[in-house]
């Protein structure tokens, strides 16, 4: 059974730190150098100045990024800019948004931070989804290590057909949020706190997964990725861009034994567009090993369509691959079943901001 408590959490101080917008950002995976550079120039106290540190000339194991990020954590908490709950609560996280370029009206979607029992993955409490990336995977252990704190959320799927959870949470939401503010892509987050024992408990209870130059114009463009999601709604389809307008897309032939190609590939992973990416075209086809993909040679990942097309059309890259979303479904019945995803296979939007709240494993009255 997941193991769901809550936690005092650190948070933002605005007598000290001035507006919530100025200081929170997006994940860490998330911030590019653009980013990470118009975060530290909004504030002193935005969190990429521990999470995205700045390298520095004659850095060493003595004085880096991972040792500075554990001093200005230290100073913003003795200065008062970070402060702590006086008691454990649950944190209910709800997310308005529009997907890009869609013109429907906005979205919500609900959720909540909370604390979660490391388990391994053999117990089958907690059921991974995808590959990590050797790199990342070290520098946030060494980051963890120096501050001794989460900064971000682990984004976590549930299941609640009854929607129990959602209503013992809603009976605290109803009233002015404890934090709200809105980021850079237009999504507006609202955060509570929670602290009867009562829900906090009932919520424990609950949160236990059980079901099994000649450039493509802008309308080529717009062409291609109708195809792609037209297509990809009928068999596995991935689109192919090399720039000079050439655009392919490679779909899945009727007459091609899965099984056969792919025999050490469970059935339910077989099929996904993803999986063939990297099974087929990455590490037959391309020659790239999975230990190369694991440290990011070779290849790397944007979320946007048209930031991949650019990156061919300005020569950064030679080709790109453009993948459907895989089906949630998907992910949850693979992920249950023990079956992992590719690295990057998915990328949940919006993302979860960093910064809201702060998990201190060195706090002086405990969880």
């Amino acid at each position: 059974m997941a193991e769901i408590v809550p936690f005092r959490a650190l948070h933002y101080n605005p007598e000290k730190t001035g507006e919530l917008a100025r200081v929170v950002t997006q994940p860490y995976d998330k911030i590019t150098a653009e980013m990470q550079a118009r975060y530290h120039a909004s504030s002193p106290f935005n969190l990429a100045h521990v999470i995205r540190g700045l390298d520095e000339p004659g850095d060493s194991p003595a004085s880096n990024v991972y040792t500075r990020a554990a001093r200005t954590l230290h100073d913003w908490i003795e200065s008062g800019a970070l402060v702590a709950e006086a008691e454990p609560a649950l944190y209910p996280y709800d997310q308005e948004y529009r997907l890009p370029g869609d013109r429907a009206g906005a979205t919500r979607r609900r959720g909540f931070i909370a604390l979660c029992r490391l388990e391994p993955y053999s117990a089958r409490v907690v059921c991974r989804h995808e590959e990590t990336l050797a790199g990342p995977k070290r520098d946030r252990l060494e980051l963890l290590k120096h501050t001794r704190a989460h900064f971000g959320q682990i984004f976590m799927l549930y299941s609640d057909p009854e929607g129990e959870i959602e209503a013992a949470l809603a009976r605290h939401t109803g009233g002015r949020s404890w934090q709200q503010v809105e980021d850079e892509y237009s999504t507006r987050p609202s955060v509570w706190r929670v602290t009867e024992p009562a829900t906090i408990e009932r919520v424990g209870r609950r949160s236990i997964p059980r079901k099994r130059p000649n450039f493509a114009s802008a309308a080529a463009r717009a062409h291609f990725l109708d195809r792609l999601a037209r297509q990809g709604r009928e068999r596995p389809t991935i689109g192919v861009y090399a720039g000079a307008k050439r655009f392919v897309l490679l779909r899945l032939r009727d007459d091609i034994s899965l099984a056969s190609v792919l025999a050490d590939v469970p059935e339910g992973l077989a099929r996904l567009d993803v999986v063939l990416l990297h099974r087929l075209l990455l590490e037959r086809v391309l020659g790239i090993a999975p230990e190369a993909v694991r440290e990011q040679k070779n290849l790397h990942y944007v979320r946007e369509a048209p930031e991949a097309l650019r990156e061919v059309d300005d020569g950064r890259a030679q080709v790109c691959f453009l993948l459907n979303a895989t089906p949630v479904r998907a992910v949850w019945e693979n992920a249950l079943a023990g079956h992992v995803l590719p690295q990057k296979s998915t990328d949940f939007y919006p993302k979860l901001l960093s910064g809201l709240t702060v998990y201190w494993l060195d706090h002086p009255a405990g969880i």
